[in-house]
């Protein structure tokens, strides 16, 4: 096979698999939200890339430890065969895979941008036929998952998930342009995009989901380098909350539910969980595992252990059936050691620096992720991608070709 061939087919299979990760489709997935259609074309990419995955690595071969370890881990507690941890292996197998093809690829910038364009609208075509369809009372609706009431999960298996990678690519899609434009997101800017920022909008603000205008807000503030415009910005966004809350804005109530349940805590979760058990979900084990040291050892306790113990403290959750998010418990079951080598993966491939918006991102989708998601790891492609830009475009060279 010619050089231009092979470089056309691993091109095709990067925004392939990006696609895949970013999406879900109603027809492939299971009773637990598995995606088995993702499941086989990650193990088809894996095997696809597996005979070259160390040539890019040549000086990160750090990327390689993280599976080495949850591999000790996993035999020195007996949980090699278990399901879970050949699930979890496979999805950092697939990240490793997709960094091999971002890193050989070089795709042009404004193809990216184009396609997080596109996977946004196509977001926001999906929600106006569900929304369309629950209101004319359809009894299914087109690509339903988890859709309860007037929360739609759109392209994903539920709603906070489906706003979040909306958020993650805006925010991608933001830092790329600055990337390009080598200059700071500016309001001429926004009014080229102002298609794209009111589909956003609309998905966020739509859909039900409080952690996905979280998020938004979130967002606008850490483009806002002026003293000024952050005081004005606070102002406007407590003005819309509270107007918000006296038009009993859903995703609202439940997210001012949440914190007025945080001041009469004094240990006592029944407040959150009455407030919002989706919520309590993924707060409370948090909120246990940071006040006790309990739960830490340097290998874990073992996998599953979270989602068997939390199911005893939080009502309303089946044994076994606890899927929270990976902080904490990938910290549980995993161990101290897995936990410092993925921050080092998260460091080097990921991140650029500790105090910034993608690490509010992260510690988000972890409190409403677990390893064995698409979410964590869709959002952790993304990103990877937005630093290998930043990473490449200090190279005069590199960026005059990918413009």
């Amino acid at each position: 096979m010619s050089y231009t061939n092979h470089y056309f087919l691993k091109h095709k299979l990067l925004f392939f698999n990006l696609t895949m990760l970013l999406t879900a489709f109603s027809p492939f997935i299971g009773e637990a939200n598995q995606n088995f259609l993702l499941m086989g074309v990650l193990v088809f990419s894996v095997i696809i890339t597996s005979g070259q995955l160390l040539k890019p690595f040549k000086n990160s071969k750090v990327i390689f430890l993280f599976p080495i370890t949850m591999v000790i881990s996993s035999i020195y507690l007996g949980d090699f065969n278990s399901l879970s941890y050949l699930y979890s292996l496979s999805f950092i197998l697939f990240f490793i895979s997709n960094l091999y093809l971002i890193r050989t690829i070089n795709v042009k910038i404004s193809n990216y941008l184009t396609f997080l364009k596109t996977i946004i609208y196509c977001y926001f075509v999906v929600l106006i036929i569900q929304q369309s369809m629950y209101i004319l009372e359809f009894d299914e609706l087109f690509n339903g998952i988890s859709t309860e009431g007037f929360r739609f999960n759109i392209l994903h298996t539920e709603p906070s998930y489906a706003t979040t990678v909306i958020v993650a690519l805006l925010y991608s899609y933001i830092s790329i342009r600055e990337i390009q434009n080598n200059y700071l997101y500016k309001f001429s800017n926004f009014k080229v995009d102002i298609k794209l920022w009111l589909a956003c909008m609309y998905i966020i603000f739509t859909t039900g989901s409080s952690i996905g205008i979280l998020l938004f807000f979130l967002l606008l503030f850490t483009f806002i380098k002026n003293f000024k415009r952050i005081f004005f910005l606070i102002t406007l966004t407590l003005l819309a909350y509270f107007i918000g809350l006296s038009l009993e804005f859903t995703p609202l109530l439940r997210l001012n539910d949440v914190l007025l349940s945080f001041v009469n805590l004094n240990g006592n979760y029944d407040n959150i969980v009455e407030a919002d058990h989706s919520a309590s979900v993924r707060i409370i084990p948090f909120l246990m595992a940071i006040s006790s040291l309990e739960f830490y050892s340097l290998l874990g306790m073992g996998v599953d252990f979270s989602a068997n113990y939390f199911p005893t403290v939080i009502p309303g959750i089946n044994e076994g059936s606890y899927n929270g998010g990976l902080i904490p418990s990938f910290i549980i079951d995993h161990g101290l050691l897995n936990l410092i080598v993925l921050i080092f993966v998260i460091k080097k491939f990921v991140i650029s620096n500790f105090i910034s918006f993608p690490i509010i991102l992260l510690f988000l989708v972890s409190l409403n992720s677990s390893l064995n998601t698409q979410l964590f790891w869709s959002v952790m492609t993304v990103l990877s991608m937005n630093k290998h830009y930043k990473n490449i475009f200090l190279n005069p060279k590199i960026k005059s070709s990918l413009n």
